[in-house]
């Protein structure tokens, strides 16, 4: 099922009815102007290919983790390898692993692993394993064991979807930079500045206004 709108309040209301796995945007419109449409209903749960004629946008546009950017006229090749790109991320995006599906009916149902899309890959990780997720600009890193080794995958989506998906297990938001699996947590030192040590001898900085909250999310742990 499709539609099709001329405005952005128009999109709103198609968007809350059709609950689409993709929306092609353009950016100039009538009122509002693409960006600000997302900006303005972020978090969403699509995926994004803007079609416009303005390249000045890019930019901002892959902040918003747009999946592609066609500029106008549309080359039909273009348009194809940005189909293609978004029927792999979907069906990658609702491929369950057997481990995943505990009582999914329930409000207490979370998952077990998540898949990591990269330019190059897709991978496969336990979530028990991710020892902390940062932040880098309109990047997010996801650090995690695999092996016995430390690895790092780069992500094109802000920590705070990460922080949103993640509420339901053992992290918690030290910092805006870091997200951290209180699981890998050895202690916390306090000095000139107050550092969470993780196991392998990491240390992250802990606000000063998440101490406290981060103590009483400690305990109840």
């Amino acid at each position: 099922m499709c539609g099709l709108a001329y405005n952005t309040n128009d999109a709103a209301l198609l968007i809350e009815a059709f609950q689409p796995d993709l929306v092609f945007l353009d950016i100039e419109m009538p009122n509002e102007n693409g960006l600000h449409f997302l900006e303005r209903i972020f978090p969403f749960n699509f995926e994004v290919v803007f079609v416009t004629a303005y390249d000045t946008f890019a930019v901002k546009a892959f902040r918003l983790n747009a999946l592609d950017y066609i500029m106008k006229p549309i080359d039909i090749d273009y348009l194809q390898d940005a189909i293609n790109k978004v029927a792999e991320k979907l069906v990658f995006k609702n491929l369950l692993h057997p481990k995943e599906i505990i009582n999914q009916n329930t409000p207490d149902s979370k998952i077990e692993k998540m898949f990591f899309r990269t330019e190059n890959s897709m991978e496969l990780v336990e979530i028990s394993q991710i020892i902390y997720i940062s932040a880098d600009w309109s990047y997010t890193n996801i650090f995690y064991l695999k092996n016995q080794q430390i690895n790092k995958i780069t992500m094109s989506y802000s920590i705070a979807k990460y922080d949103q998906q993640l509420s339901s297990h053992s992290f918690y938001r030290i910092h805006k930079s870091y997200l951290v699996n209180i699981a890998f947590v050895e202690k916390i030192i306090k000095d000139s500045n107050t550092m969470l040590q993780l196991s392998n001898d990491i240390k992250l900085p802990i606000s000063r206004r998440k101490y406290a909250a981060l103590l009483s999310f400690m305990a109840k742990k």
